[in-house]
């Protein structure tokens, strides 16, 4: 069947850095949504860091979604300064209290994304916490364990690599977790079926697209489920060893321009790129 939707996570994959498309990557996006095959991207960042960057691919203007948070929301951004939020999850509150506490207990700092989409929650001010601000251009507030605060999705940042495995484990003392990894040292918390597939899964209904239509780049272990589900999962030359195991297929490098090269390979005949 041909292709009907393409998926791209951002971080290591889209980006050739953490704000810049690689020229290529834009190059085809543009060819394939002209086509009018639909582009969405499914991140875990929040939607202050992603609607730009779909804006500068014309996503706002073509296929006019995004999943943010891992797939805590699903948006709709085809409103001219307008969010419309066609999904959400968030975690409970006695989820996130849990998480706290057992980060004070370990020694962790978190970052929490609210559910007002416009503060990053934290336990401890930090390197960490300076970068995500920046990074999300979203201001911190201090929470402790009594919080009452909302949130869609927690980061939680280990000092050391080693470290991640063990914590992962414990953290399967708190019910309806859903773990994963993004980077060497940072476990992505959300609620249970919070993930980039069932969000994916969600706009696929809508559409009327099956899992066999869709092509989905990713790197990280927060895109396994989605490279998995979809027929056309492509791992990047940089991602996580375990994803390309799982993958269809391995495209080059983020920094290459592997998302072109994917679509180059699956969408278009090479003489469309010439």
């Amino acid at each position: 069947m041909p292709i009907k939707l393409i998926v791209l996570d951002l971080d290591g994959t889209l980006l050739k850095n953490r704000w810049k498309v690689h020229p290529k990557n834009l190059v085809a996006i543009q060819k394939t949504q002209d086509k009018g095959i639909k582009v969405i991207i499914a991140t875990g960042r929040a939607p202050s860091s992603t609607i730009d960057i779909a804006k500068a691919c014309l996503i706002h203007e073509q296929t006019g979604h995004i999943i943010c948070y891992n797939g805590g929301n699903i948006i709709d951004i085809t409103k001219e300064n307008k969010m419309d939020i066609l999904y959400e999850k968030s975690l409970s509150t006695e989820q996130i209290q849990a998480i706290i506490k057992f980060a004070n207990d370990n020694n962790l700092a978190i970052w929490g994304y609210s559910t007002d989409n416009k503060t990053g929650l934290i336990n401890r001010s930090s390197l960490r916490v300076k970068i995500m601000e920046n990074f999300n251009h979203l201001p911190s507030k201090q929470i402790d364990e009594t919080t009452t605060e909302g949130m869609y999705k927690i980061l939680l940042f280990c000092k050391k690599k080693k470290q991640v495995n063990p914590i992962l484990e414990k953290l399967n003392d708190i019910k309806d977790l859903e773990l994963a990894t993004s980077s060497h040292s940072v476990i992505e918390i959300n609620p249970l079926g919070v993930n980039k597939a069932t969000a994916v899964q969600f706009l696929c209904k809508k559409w009327g697209i099956k899992a066999d239509e869709v092509l989905a780049c990713g790197d990280g272990m927060n895109d396994y489920k989605l490279i998995q589900w979809v027929k056309y999962g492509i791992a990047m030359k940089n991602g996580h060893p375990n994803l390309k195991l799982a993958a269809y297929d391995v495209t080059t490098k983020n920094t290459c321009g592997g998302v072109a090269k994917a679509i180059d390979k699956y969408v278009f005949p090479i003489s469309e790129f010439d």
